[in-house]
């Protein structure tokens, strides 16, 4: 079943199951976070005199500074994703 992000409750009831040993289990309750929103990444160009870049500009200078911020904590991503 496919459900929006947000908190996801697991319950297990007393006694579902037994070992081996006919030892019956204990109530047990999860809570986890599911997040099936991908991350985005902004991408912000900056002259050399630290100058924002506008969109469809151009600029002489011999580098440009280029930050790339995420929407979320990200693990991931490097210069090879460009």
């Amino acid at each position: 079943m496919v459900t929006p992000p947000g908190d996801v409750v697991i319950e297990l009831a007393e006694n579902s199951f037994t070992n081996s040993s006919s030892v019956s289990n204990t109530r047990a309750i999860r809570t986890l976070t599911y997040d099936n929103t991908p991350p985005t990444i902004t991408f912000t160009g900056l002259k050399s005199s630290g100058a924002e870049l506008q969109n469809n500009s151009t600029t002489d200078d011999s580098f440009i500074y280029l930050i790339a911020t995420a929407s979320e904590p990200i693990s991931d991503f490097s210069i090879a994703d460009i």
